[in-house]
């Protein structure tokens, strides 16, 4: 299946306010100085395919600092269509919509969008211990 990002929307995410970026069908390079956001775009985009963080299993750790609620929100170019997703964070919990409807359970959303996230800490797998 064929996903390509459009746009990706980051509101009270980590550092941003609320920030959008557009993206090429071509290739797109993300850069900027250390602690600028870079890695926080791809933590964004992960979190529309994977419905979490690669970087922390606690999803209050993704609110910027100082606010109660979170969201990110992605339009993917699919096989199927444009797919918009919503991906949000209250004190309540988390909820995520696709399209305009709520995703009652994680299993009917992981796998819509293909993400694949390669890490630093990933390298641990080849130059690691062999435990």
């Amino acid at each position: 299946m064929k996903s390509q990002i459009k746009s990706i929307t980051l509101n009270n995410f980590r550092l941003f306010d609320k920030q959008n970026f557009s993206f090429s069908e071509d290739i797109n390079i993300i850069v900027g100085k250390n602690a600028s956001g870079k890695t926080t775009i791809l933590e964004g985009i992960n979190l529309l395919g994977v419905g979490k963080s690669f970087r922390t299993h606690n999803d209050a750790d993704l609110l910027k600092r100082g606010e109660e609620n979170f969201y990110v929100k992605g339009l993917f170019n699919t096989q199927e269509g444009d797919r918009e997703i919503v991906w949000s964070y209250t004190q309540n919990g988390k909820k995520i919509n696709v399209n305009g409807s709520f995703v009652k359970k994680m299993s009917d959303f992981v796998g819509q969008i293909k993400v694949i996230c390669f890490s630093p800490i990933d390298l641990n797998i080849v130059k690691g211990e062999p435990k």
